[in-house]
């Protein structure tokens, strides 16, 4: 079956985390939507939740393999994703209601490469904030424009690899792989959908709920706490 989207979910010891982020999704219109959960390894019960999760919904499939980190598990789910696009979703996270509606409608009309949305990062007291500024206007963008408008209003813009939601084709055409084995891979896998995509269409949805919990990459202050 073909599907318009594929949501790629890397888990890692996310049993703490993962019923709210898979919660978040299936209360949604998924017409269309494919979730591929790729279990990285983890030590606790995450496989196990994953696997009851994919045994009552017919669009859930789940890989287990090796511990090779989050690019490496994006790419391994990107090897089964059969959508016209991709969202990789971490497994700490969730998303807004109704925003795969939103996300699948710009898809239609707009048939951009690149889609980027907006987010709200929650503190670990529970405070909600803007991740950005989101001074850029919505709207279609030439890679050209989308870069002067970075340039001048820098603080709208985040790389995170959650908030951009990509063509497969784009990518594969393109070889726009994660280099696995680094920390801080998206900030050499988004340069690259930016430079090289025909258009990109910047959105005004903060659809994207980003947890600063105690095991997040973006958390953690000491390389041991870092997985890569």
């Amino acid at each position: 079956m073909k599907y318009i989207l594929s949501i790629i979910i890397p888990v890692y010891n996310a049993e703490k985390h993962i019923d709210r982020c898979l919660n978040s999704i299936l209360i949604q219109n998924l017409e269309g939507c494919e979730i591929i959960l790729v279990d990285d390894g983890s030590s606790d019960n995450s496989w196990q939740i994953c696997k009851q999760y994919a045994k009552k919904q017919n669009n859930i499939t789940v890989y287990h393999k090796n511990n090779g980190g989050a690019s490496s598990a994006r790419n391994y789910g990107l090897n089964y994703a059969s959508g016209k696009y991709v969202w990789f979703i971490d497994a700490d996270d969730s998303i807004e209601k109704d925003s795969i509606s939103k996300l699948i409608s710009i898809m239609n009309t707009e048939n951009a490469e690149v889609i980027v949305c907006q987010s709200k990062k929650i503190e670990l007291n529970g405070e909600i904030k803007d991740e950005c500024e989101y001074s850029i206007k919505k709207g279609g963008y030439s890679s050209e424009q989308f870069m002067i408008e970075m340039k001048n209003k820098p603080r709208s813009i985040i790389f995170c690899p959650q908030y951009y939601i990509v063509q497969r084709d784009f990518i594969n055409k393109n070889s726009i792989y994660f280099y696995e084995g680094i920390i801080y891979e998206d900030e050499l896998w988004i340069p690259q959908l930016l430079l090289k995509a025909n258009k990109i269409y910047y959105t005004e949805f903060k659809i994207y709920y980003h947890y600063m919990v105690e095991t997040s990459v973006m958390h953690a202050t000491k390389m041991e706490k870092m997985r890569i």
